[in-house]
């Protein structure tokens, strides 16, 4: 059965700590063993990792 979540692309996300844009970052697996390790024996059923920071834009402006 495919569900909702199956049919539409994952993303990781970029927040920017300024204007607060959201940006997508293409998705990439993190390390298994580094996962297993930290979490133990905790069942996972998904995970997200969003990236604070500032947006291309607003770092710009800093430097102007």
């Amino acid at each position: 059965t495919l569900s909702l979540h199956d049919a539409l692309p994952i993303y990781h996300h970029f927040v920017c700590d300024r204007c607060r844009a959201v940006d997508d970052i293409p998705w990439f697996d993190l390390p298994g063993a580094s996962i297993k390790e930290a979490l133990k024996k905790r069942e996972v059923r998904n995970y997200e990792v969003v990236f604070h920071g500032l947006c291309e834009e607003c770092r710009q402006a800093t430097t102007e």
